[in-house]
């Protein structure tokens, strides 16, 4: 039996998964499409026609054809990328499995109308309750609560706050939005206000990303942690975590934990809306930034008064190998 494992740069949250499952005797072919140059031809040849567990915590059915209208820049940097959709036709895999990677939108954007196709798979291993999604897909697809594919028990414990300058970590989010809408010396621009000397950037795992980075340590000296690093990790060293937009990293700091600051503006997502898609999260703090203010020492005082409890799971790979092994 061969898995076979797909998705895309900061998507694709699938490695820790697969180590353990080479660990306990599997044969895993991983498609991270960021880190791959082959042709798709190549890449999914050898398995044709063989026993396959395909795995995935890519979007159902963004295939370069609705990218060009959604991501104008994503066939650009992901010539070679195939959707899950594409996948499962092309393998007929024995069994597919599908992880989230998007606590915000765990079971796909609107924009693509993404839940109407996850009954394609075998599996869905949730963070969340289960039972609404099991009605809604009906009895083909089996949906396990099975915890968070980002929250393991190898992840660090959350460090203590300091009591002089807080640790404040500034998230990225919609950066292919904010890089064709200002460039990549704009994307600094934009952030510069809020940049002082405990305040550290993490910008997502993408093509071409470490140009930006660049620009950000050229301007700001060390600020800079790199995108191949873990956001878990960066989350849990954090006194306090900031985002703009409304993306996963909202939702991931806040069950970690940690006080989380959404920065609002209407760019990419109106703000009122911004503020609807995370309502949910009633720990979250909200930060005006249509005016590009920076963060006043008091607001970052109260900030860190704001607490969670984590209430999901740690991921039980177990699950996983049970179901392989069917």
């Amino acid at each position: 039996m061969k898995i076979v494992t797909s998705g895309v740069d900061s998507e694709y949250v699938l490695a820790d998964l697969c180590k353990y499952l080479r660990a306990v005797g599997y044969d895993v072919t991983e498609l991270d499409f960021g880190q791959l140059t082959a042709q798709d031809e190549d890449l999914l040849a050898p398995f044709i026609g063989e026993d396959v567990v395909y795995i995935t915590s890519a979007h159902t059915n963004l295939t370069r054809d609705v990218a060009k209208f959604l991501a104008p820049k994503f066939n650009e940097h992901y010539p070679n990328y195939l959707s899950p959709l594409e996948i499962i036709q092309k393998l007929k895999p024995k069994k597919s499995i599908y992880i989230p990677h998007d606590l915000l939108t765990p079971f796909g954007d609107k924009n693509i109308n993404e839940l109407r196709f996850l009954d394609l798979f075998d599996y869905i291993l949730t963070p969340f309750s289960s039972s609404a999604l099991q009605a809604t897909l009906g009895r083909h697809t089996k949906v396990i609560e099975s915890g968070w594919i980002k929250h393991t028990k190898s992840a660090r414990p959350s460090q203590p706050a300091q009591k002089n300058k807080p640790r404040i970590v500034l998230f990225i989010s919609m950066f292919e939005h904010l890089r064709l809408r200002f460039g990549d010396s704009g994307i600094v621009d934009y952030f510069a206000p809020l940049i002082t000397e405990n305040v550290r950037v993490k910008l997502p795992a993408w093509r071409d990303v470490a140009q930006v980075e660049k620009l950000f340590n050229n301007r700001f000296p060390d600020c800079i942690i790199p995108a191949e690093e873990c956001s878990i990790r960066a989350i849990q060293e954090a006194d306090v975590v900031l985002c703009n937009g409304a993306s996963s990293i909202h939702a991931e700091s806040i069950l970690m934990g940690r006080p989380t600051v959404c920065l609002l503006d209407d760019e990419g997502l109106p703000s009122d809306e911004q503020r609807s898609k995370l309502g949910h999260l009633q720990a979250i703090l909200f930060h005006d930034y249509r005016q590009r203010a920076p963060l006043a020492d008091e607001f970052v005082e109260q900030a860190m008064k704001y607490h969670s409890n984590f209430p999901s799971a740690h991921f039980d790979y177990g699950v996983v190998e049970n179901i392989i092994s069917k």
